[in-house]
C-alpha cells in the first residue's frame, strides 16, 4: 500500500515537472500550407494571446515556419519562428503556452512593439514578417514568406 502511494506521489511530481519545465511530450500541431500561396489566417480563429505556427513546405526548399498571434490587447503580431542566435542548432522554435518559445535555449522569444527596430545583435527577438488584414483575415503574402527562406535552409544548421 506505501509502495502504491510512492508509486503515485512520483507519478504527480514528474506532472509537475514537465508542465513547470515546459517539456512537451506532444508538440502542439503546425498548420501546412503549400509554398506559393498567400498565408490566409482567420483573425476568428486566433484566441487573444495565443498564437499559431504555420508551416510552408515547397516542393525541393526546406519548410518556413510563421507565427500569428493576436495578442492580448487585440494587436496581431506576424514573425519568422527561427531564432536568429540559435537557429543554427537545428532545435526549431515552438508555441508553448500561446507563446513562440526558442528551440535551444527554451525562452519565450520577445515580441517587438509595432515600429520598434529590431535589436543589431543576435537575439531571440524573432524578425517581424509584413501583413495585412483583409477582412476578417491575417494575410500574408507568398513573396514575403518566400524572403524568409534563407533562416530556415538546412545547410545553416
Amino acid at each position: 500500500m506505501i509502495l502504491v502511494g510512492v508509486l503515485l506521489l512520483a507519478m504527480i511530481g514528474l506532472g509537475v515537472w514537465l508542465h513547470k519545465g515546459h517539456l512537451e511530450i506532444i508538440a502542439p500541431s503546425e498548420v501546412i500550407v503549400r509554398a506559393g500561396q498567400d498565408l490566409r489566417v482567420p483573425v476568428s480563429s486566433l484566441r487573444p494571446g495565443k498564437g499559431k505556427l504555420f508551416r510552408i513546405e515547397g516542393q525541393e526548399d526546406d519548410p518556413v515556419r510563421v507565427f500569428v498571434q493576436r495578442q492580448d490587447n487585440g494587436r496581431m503580431v506576424v514573425a519568422f519562428a527561427a531564432c536568429r542566435r540559435c537557429q543554427q542548432t537545428g532545435r526549431p522554435s515552438r508555441v508553448v503556452d500561446g507563446q513562440l518559445t526558442c528551440g535551444y535555449c527554451g525562452e519565450p522569444t520577445p515580441i517587438l512593439a509595432e515600429g520598434a527596430p529590431l535589436p543589431k545583435e543576435k537575439d531571440c527577438t524573432p524578425l517581424p514578417v509584413q501583413f495585412r488584414i483583409d477582412g476578417d483575415s491575417v494575410v500574408v503574402i507568398a513573396a514575403d514568406i518566400q524572403a524568409g527562406r534563407p533562416l530556415f535552409a538546412r545547410s545553416q544548421n
